[in-house]
């Protein structure tokens, strides 16, 4: 178990640390930066062979290695296999399984430095959703869109928030259609699910110490949410709950936040204007706790905005 905490520290964590400090005082260029990143994980596996071959056990088993290497060199050349003709071939083999590994690990980070962000797209794609579902009520006539969305995470200063924050204006351009097919007698939507992002103070227990410090709490992922709310979207937990510190929807695993309720409100139910009289409840259900998160609920009397 140490030996294989020790591999994990100095292989993935140690690089991933430094490739860190690359990105915050370095380079902020992703492939450059995954260059940076594979050519330290070489630079620190060479580093280890090198500190490992000086121990004595060590050494011996790579003049082991080389001595078999010698030995097929010589089978191969139909030499008989003495002393004598083995000390005169290379240690050095094409078919070397030691020698295909170091291809593989070069090979794999200039796949990895150049694929990430081309793939970019797809994995932002995977990583977020926005599900659109027009629901009609039984025995009603007025049809609502429902959309179920999940936004990025992020991470700050990294690839990761660049993306949440491309993705958050084209959430907003389908957010102000929405307004604009129900002002034009169209009909009234929903968006609702994880944004992971707070909309003020009043939605994170702990803000000074994660305010322009941690993705979801940061002021231009704010600015989008109440931009939102200004066009014209209700945040019904909001209105409800009025000017109070909390309710909150979302508790770290750490640190016993959620015995301590220091949590965020990150999951969200937004309605168009004309169904915000329909709103009867806005329940967080706090004391139904299964994973990070607690279920958010919405209770709508449609009969009020048809």
């Amino acid at each position: 178990m140490l030996g294989l905490a020790f591999s994990i520290a100095l292989f993935f964590v140690l690089p991933s640390l430094l490739g860190s400090f690359l990105n915050r005082f370095v380079t902020t260029n992703e492939i450059v930066r995954n260059l940076l990143e594979g050519l330290l994980r070489i630079v620190i596996f060479l580093a280890y062979m090198f500190l490992v071959s000086r121990m004595k056990d060590m050494r011996r088993v790579f003049s082991y290695h080389g001595a078999e290497h010698k030995t097929i060199r010589c089978y191969e050349a139909k030499l008989p296999l003495t002393v004598e003709n083995a000390r005169k071939m290379t240690r050095l083999h094409p078919r070397c399984g030691t020698s295909f590994l170091f291809v593989v690990m070069i090979v794999s980070i200039l796949v990895f430095s150049l694929a990430t962000p081309l793939l970019r797209p797809i994995t932002a794609g995977i990583t977020s959703h926005w599900l659109e579902a027009i629901v009609r009520s039984e025995g009603g006539e007025s049809p609502v869109r429902v959309v179920s969305a999940y936004f990025h995470s992020g991470e700050k200063d990294t690839p990761k928030q660049e993306a949440k924050m491309a993705h958050l204006p084209r959430i907003g351009a389908r957010m102000a259609e929405l307004l604009a097919e129900e002002a034009d007698g169209g009909m009234s939507s929903l968006v609702c699910g994880d944004f992971n992002v707070v909309r003020s103070q009043a939605d994170i227990k702990n803000w000074k110490p994660n305010h322009n410090k941690r993705a979801g709490v940061l002021d231009e992922e704010i600015a989008f949410l109440n931009r939102w709310v200004e066009e014209g979207w209700r945040d019904t937990v909001r209105d409800l709950a009025g000017d109070v510190q909390g309710p909150y929807s979302w508790w770290s695993w750490r640190g016993q936040a959620f015995v301590n309720n220091a949590g965020w409100r990150i999951d969200y139910f937004l309605v168009s204007d004309r169904l915000r009289e329909s709103v009867a409840a806005a329940p967080i259900y706090q004391e139904i706790y299964g994973s990070d998160h607690c279920p958010v609920g919405l209770e709508l009397d449609l009969e009020v905005s048809a």
